[in-house]
């Protein structure tokens, strides 16, 4: 059995964290996830916007740790925060 660790990939918006993300999930023959497909259904939402505007900041970066923990919890993964 091969043992992997997620791969977690951080940087500022827009940075290519979700391509670069792809791109190494695909090398590594794992799943990418990018945690802003993410969060907004832990809110109920459809989009990071939606989630903003509706819920506000602070329940948004409530949701993200939540959506995180679960993602974390799956097996190995790359991971775009």
């Amino acid at each position: 059995m091969t043992l992997r660790a997620h791969t977690i990939l951080i940087g500022l918006r827009g940075s290519g964290k979700s391509t670069i993300g792809r791109l190494l999930a695909r090398t590594l023959a794992i799943r990418f996830v990018d945690l802003d497909d993410r969060t907004p259904g832990v809110l109920g939402c459809r989009s990071v916007a939606d989630a903003w505007q509706i819920h506000g900041e602070a329940a948004f970066r409530m949701a993200e740790i939540a959506a995180l923990s679960s993602v974390l919890a799956e097996p190995a993964c790359v991971i775009a925060l």
